[in-house]
């Protein structure tokens, strides 16, 4: 029998650089509209928000298919791993997350340092921060969750 980790280790790559790559370009935008002197709010942002958070659950739909398909082979080898099975599979998914936060966190560092940005623009910058490390957090979350019942 496989080791039905893998899944949840594909699940969470596909998920987390996919949502990454959709968060770099929103954060693109905003940082076009604060370098031509825009405030940038939710109000006039919702259009950037609406087609991010579209794009959101189109990436997921591979990733959420293989979480199932990884449950469903769990199913039947709940409690027969070993912690020596899931070390490198989470090691896998904790790598690639931790990627994606430094990524997120070096994006919000660049828009911040544009001269002359004003308070609301930040505040929604460290929102969109929040927001996109919170996305790239959920499948890898649940990955961990479903190696834990692997080894019982």
């Amino acid at each position: 029998m496989t080791n039905p980790t893998w899944f949840f280790v594909l699940a969470s790559l596909i998920a987390v650089i996919g949502i990454l790559f959709a968060y770099k370009q929103l954060m693109a935008v905003v940082e076009e509209r604060i370098e031509r002197k825009e405030i940038v709010t939710q109000e006039n942002f919702q259009k950037e928000m609406s087609r991010f958070f579209i794009k959101v659950p189109i990436i997921e739909i591979i990733p959420i298919l293989l979480v199932v398909f990884g449950f469903i082979q769990l199913g039947e080898a709940a409690g027969t791993g070993e912690v020596s099975d899931i070390i490198l599979p989470f090691g896998v998914i904790l790598l690639v997350f931790v990627f994606a936060v430094i990524n997120v966190i070096l994006l919000r560092g660049r828009v911040m340092s544009i001269n002359e940005i004003d308070n609301q623009s930040k505040a929604f910058v460290n929102t969109l921060s929040f927001i996109g490390v919170a996305l790239l957090g959920a499948l890898p979350i649940i990955s961990f969750v479903a190696m834990m019942l692997f080894i019982g």
